[in-house]
């Protein structure tokens, strides 16, 4: 139950006694997307909290005014690999007999890791990529090389263009040079000039900042 905006809820734990601010009901800025809501279960005891609320820590004579606010990342664990991603960005995972596949979604890049259960070539895997990108349009490629844990990683690049639009798709084998059950391809839509977006480039680094493996 919500108190009333004049009102804080003292809640004894342990020694100590939570003071929560009145949940704001209503938004100054209709123009921008609504806060996140969160619910935080204390002993059994649950209470709804919007991102940004203060939060009222008491010990003893002292008070401490804490905050809770979403990360600007996510991080997700896919094939033994784990990085940060940016949060507005979709996540679909899928599975079949062949393959697993998490997809990560955004206005302009997708990154895409792959896991197969027999480790396809590294020619094998680049020329199905290449297949499938040219029904879209001409297809080149180009040897590429991205840093994972101070390790370089070769890879091929795609650049595809087509008579609306040009992508470009970066494609690395995660487990060896010749063949890899586990890969990572990244796609941007690129502009008039080939140039890559801001988003891509922001995810592009997060892989390489953060990104760690297990066999």
């Amino acid at each position: 139950m919500f108190t009333t905006p004049s009102t804080t809820r003292l809640l004894p734990i342990a020694g100590m006694a939570l003071a929560f601010a009145a949940p704001t009901f209503f938004q100054s800025d209709h123009t921008s997307e609504p806060p996140t809501r969160f619910v935080l279960t204390i002993d059994g005891d649950t209470h709804s909290m919007i991102a940004g609320e203060p939060l009222e820590l008491l010990m003893g004579d002292r008070k401490h005014t804490l905050s809770l606010e979403e990360a600007d990342t996510r991080i997700v664990q896919a094939a033994g690999l784990r990085f940060e991603y940016p949060r507005m960005m979709s996540f679909e995972y899928e599975k079949d007999l062949f393959s697993k596949i998490w997809t990560l979604d955004g206005n302009d890049a997708v990154v895409m890791v792959f896991e197969f259960p027999i480790a396809p070539s590294v020619e094998e895997f680049t020329a199905e990529q290449v297949s499938a990108y040219s029904s879209l349009g001409e297809v080149e490629s180009s040897e590429i090389e991205i840093v994972l844990e101070g390790e370089a990683v070769e890879g091929t690049r795609l650049t595809v263009v087509a008579d609306m639009f040009s992508l470009l798709v970066e494609i690395f084998p995660i487990d060896g040079d010749t063949s890899s059950k586990r890969w990572i391809v990244l796609q941007d839509s690129t502009d008039d000039v080939g140039s890559t977006s801001e988003e891509f480039d922001d995810i592009k680094a997060m892989i390489v900042e953060t990104l760690t493996r297990t066999p």
